[in-house]
């Protein structure tokens, strides 16, 4: 199996078909939460989405890039540890899990060696797939925190490096 699929060659249209194909599922989708509609704030998200898997996460932002990522492992706050105290992060293992961009048509599979830290669990942000590979920050709509740092735990297009501008 490719750890990484360039899409080219394929019509824009036609985007959503090979992400229905990552996720290896024919199945309905709901919406469950969206940004635009129901506000960036953290508390909300987690409220309407932890516990709920699989999920697709579709994002487009301010210059009109889209781009996003799948998890079959529910989001929401890791409890145990001392106590059964909620964890303040908490990575949860998904060998299925994929980031994607249809602007530059591309699907990031998670690196085997990295499966332990598909997502990042932690109140204070939207959602987190990998170390940064792709970090949704809380209230996103007033600022810049969110960041996309792909090689951490997802592949890389052949040639770019980890760390990079392009990445």
């Amino acid at each position: 199996m490719k750890q990484y699929v360039k899409i080219y060659e394929r019509p824009r249209d036609q985007s959503m078909v090979l992400i229905s194909n990552a996720i290896k599922r024919r199945s309905k989708t709901t919406k469950v939460y969206r940004g635009s509609e129901d506000g960036f704030s953290t508390s909300l998200f987690h409220k309407l989405c932890d516990g709920i898997a699989p999920s697709l996460t579709i994002i487009k932002s301010e210059d009109g890039r889209v781009f996003g990522g799948f998890t079959t492992v529910p989001w929401g706050l890791v409890t145990g540890g001392k106590n059964g105290q909620t964890q303040a992060a908490a990575y949860k293992k998904d060998s299925d899990a994929f980031i994607f961009s249809f602007t530059h048509q591309t699907i990031h599979r998670i690196i085997k060696e990295k499966e332990e830290q598909a997502i990042n669990c932690v109140k204070d942000r939207l959602q987190c797939f990998g170390v940064w590979d792709l970090y949704i920050s809380d209230n996103c709509n007033l600022n810049e925190n969110s960041v996309a740092d792909l090689g951490a735990c997802y592949t890389l297009p052949i040639g770019m490096k980890h760390k990079s501008e392009a990445a």
